[in-house]
């Protein structure tokens, strides 16, 4: 297994970067890593909705969330021949701001041969959305 981590601090507190968090349709607005990302069913975002996710010079791909748990953690999974990749996104609350984390994680040989191929499109994607996150949940909190 390949793992990327990436970790921000956000001056606004969880109750009020979650909301942005869990609105994934709206992601692509706030993060330039995500050209769209699209609803697969009409269940609320809980364990077990799907969506699909286009990024910029990567393949698009189904994603699952396999664990939900408001205003703290959402994972999710997507699968395809010979690679599992999961991701993982935090919010951890510190004092009257949160932490951000985020885990990317690659398995399978297909997965090993990508996670090594686009590691800096990967690195660099997870920064623009922790980014955004940041400033999207920044300007709204203060305004």
């Amino acid at each position: 297994m390949i793992e990327y981590r990436s970790q921000s601090t956000i001056a606004a507190p969880v109750s009020h970067a979650w909301p942005i968090l869990a609105d994934v349709e709206n992601w692509p607005r706030w993060a330039e890593s995500f050209a769209s990302i699209v609803r697969l069913d009409d269940a609320p975002l809980d364990a077990g909705a799907r969506v699909r996710i286009k990024q910029p010079k990567l393949p698009a791909g189904n994603w699952t969330i396999t664990d939900w748990r408001p205003k703290e953690n959402f994972s999710w999974v997507s699968r395809g021949p010979g690679i599992v990749t999961t991701g993982d996104h935090t919010l951890v609350r510190d004092g009257e701001s949160c932490v951000f984390r985020q885990q990317l994680a690659f398995e399978g040989m297909a997965g090993a041969i990508a996670a090594r191929i686009w590691r800096r499109l990967i690195t660099r994607y997870m920064e623009l959305e922790a980014v955004g996150l940041k400033r999207k949940a920044e300007e709204t909190y203060r305004a």
